[in-house]
């Protein structure tokens, strides 16, 4: 059988006990709330258009889409959003 996406993450489970957050860049295989860093000139659609697990998208470009679009540049309130919010 194969082991799930987030299997690899049990080594490491150990250390991350105590944590409040952790953040993992680049894994779009993991069952576990993810939030995406989108750029219009990067020239491809947002992951969120089509993936249903993204939560919010963290961009500062015209993007239209029904979830929360966090600004890149307030990394204040960016940081606030993501300490606060319940996923």
């Amino acid at each position: 059988a194969l082991a799930s996406p987030d299997a690899r993450y049990d080594s490491f489970a150990p250390m991350m006990a105590n944590c409040d957050l952790v953040i993992v860049e680049g894994d779009t295989k993991t069952s576990a709330t993810k939030i995406e860093v989108w750029r219009a000139e990067c020239a491809t659609d947002p992951l969120a258009m089509r993936d249903a697990s993204i939560v919010a998208v963290v961009t500062d470009d015209h993007l239209t889409i029904d979830r929360p679009v966090w600004s890149r540049s307030d990394v204040v309130g960016l940081a606030t959003k993501i300490a606060r919010s319940d996923f």
